[in-house]
């Protein structure tokens, strides 16, 4: 069932969209997920707060809910002002910056990022920052799992504080030319690759790299962990060459020896 309510005054418009989306299956990534059998309800709201700007709201059963303030400069949209929460009510957006909080199950940021990729919308987030519980995060074709969040950016950087079973460290992102990763973690484990990667392979399907321009790398692991092996100190400095990195550094420390590379890879 789906219902509309339009309130036009001159040029202005305010919507209301309201469905329980019964009958309508929904595969997007998780946790965006639901069967057509079951219900849940979805309610969407834009409403004119001046000339170049609005407010959209957005509810999808107790997955996540938003409100956002978006606002139109030479012709691109801005999203200046937002919450958004996952697992509950999202708050009024009362400072600058688009702010996430709350849980999730399980959050496939894989696919998430694919379907971005494909999106095309050229419009702008000023964000905030991050505090998120992940029971369980697909990233880069592995699982992570019992991962809290915890990010701000300043000056355009990412500064991202993670805890969880396979990371606890600090993690910032350096958004000049190609982007730059720092890392500095007490424990650094690369997980078995995540449910739908296993299940691709057990099909018999070849699961493909993206091909992304890669980020520089500067990254420093007291407890570096290759599933479930441990083998020791890491450190690594690697800079971009497109979709190669070229190991400028690369050293792994444990009481039984020391391991040395550099290279192309």
């Amino acid at each position: 069932d789906w219902s509309a309510v339009f309130n036009a005054r001159k040029r202005n418009a305010n919507v209301v969209i309201e469905s329980n989306l019964q009958g309508l299956a929904v595969d997007l990534p998780a946790p965006v997920v639901k069967t057509a059998a079951e219900s849940m309800p979805l309610r969407i709201e834009r409403r004119q707060l001046a000339a170049n700007q609005d407010r959209l709201s957005l509810s999808l059963g107790e997955i996540v809910s938003m409100n956002l303030v978006r606002r139109t400069e030479g012709g691109q949209s801005v999203i200046a002002r937002g919450t958004v929460r996952f697992g509950g009510a999202a708050a009024e957006p009362d400072r600058n910056g688009v702010w996430v909080s709350g849980s999730i199950k399980v959050l496939d940021a894989n696919r998430w990022y694919a379907l971005f990729e494909q999106g095309g919308d050229d419009t702008r987030f000023e964000w905030g920052g991050v505090d998120l519980k992940l029971g369980a995060l697909d990233f880069f074709q592995r699982r992570y799992s019992e991962l809290g969040v915890s990010a701000t950016v300043q000056g355009g950087q990412w500064r991202v504080a993670l805890s969880g079973k396979e990371l606890e460290g600090n993690v910032t992102w350096l958004p000049q030319g190609r982007g730059k990763v720092v890392a500095r973690m007490k424990t650094l484990t690369i997980p078995a690759a995540s449910p739908a990667v296993v299940q691709a392979l057990a099909d018999g399907v070849q699961v493909l790299q993206r091909d992304l321009e890669l980020p520089a790398l500067d990254i420093t692991a007291e407890q570096f962990t290759n599933t479930d092996k441990q083998l020791g100190r890491l450190e690594l400095n690697a800079a971009s060459e497109g979709r190669e990195w070229r190991i400028e550094k690369l050293r792994i420390v444990n009481p039984e020896s020391t391991f040395t590379l550099d290279g192309v890879w």
